[in-house]
């Protein structure tokens, strides 16, 4: 018998500051493909494609809120996370 191993499904990636004011900037260790903000009903306020491994988005115009951020890489990984503006 063998220890199986699973295959990671997360994209690692730092997301700042949180709470946004301007902007939002997202840093990852691996290159993306595809970058999302939308807001808790899903609707997407922002979307870029191929967007190598650091993102701005720009945020001065976003009501108070919460809003979410998902990445995905070129593996397929992808991973969300929560940002308040």
């Amino acid at each position: 018998t063998g220890i199986e191993s699973k295959e990671e499904t997360l994209v690692h990636t730092r997301v700042y500051p949180n709470p946004a004011k301007d902007f939002i900037y997202i840093e990852s260790e691996q290159e993306l493909s595809e970058t999302k903000l939308t807001d808790l009903s899903g609707r997407i306020l922002y979307q870029t494609k191929g967007s190598g491994n650091k993102v701005v988005i720009p945020a001065g115009d976003l009501s108070e809120g919460i809003y979410m951020v998902k990445f995905s890489d070129r593996n397929g990984r992808s991973a969300v996370t929560r940002i308040v503006r």
